[in-house]
């Protein structure tokens, strides 16, 4: 009996760690993030409204940089600023946005924008 119960725990303890850990078994694809067909009006810009257009505005561009309108969010991702800043270390001090955490699925969904184009859409 002893032994029954010793697998079924340790199937359940496999079972249990299996579950949990789905970046190891599924890579990097972060759940219920669709990056196949990115559009900028609809997935970008906002998140650009959130996170960035605080300070990188028309009004106060900082760091000569407006992200509040489309050629200043397409500018940056032509010149892998926009990529390289989102995709830093936590502790870089050009890590974008400071002090936010931008999330894996906005990160993800700025990068499939940047490699299908950066298109105006």
């Amino acid at each position: 009996m002893k032994k029954i119960l010793l697998f079924a725990t340790l199937g359940f303890v496999l079972i249990q760690c299996e579950s949990e850990n789905f970046q190891d078994k599924y890579g990097d694809v972060v759940p219920d993030c669709d990056t196949t067909a990115v559009s900028f009006s609809t997935d970008i810009e906002p998140i650009m409204a959130e996170y960035c257009v605080s300070c990188h505005n028309t009004a106060s561009p900082f760091g000569g940089l407006d992200l509040s309108i489309y050629s200043g969010v397409k500018s940056a991702a032509d010149n892998g600023d926009l990529a390289d800043r989102i995709t830093r270390s936590s502790t870089d001090a050009l890590k974008m946005p400071p002090g936010e955490n931008l999330g894996d699925c906005n990160i993800n969904t700025i990068i499939a924008w940047v490699d299908q184009g950066a298109l105006e859409n």
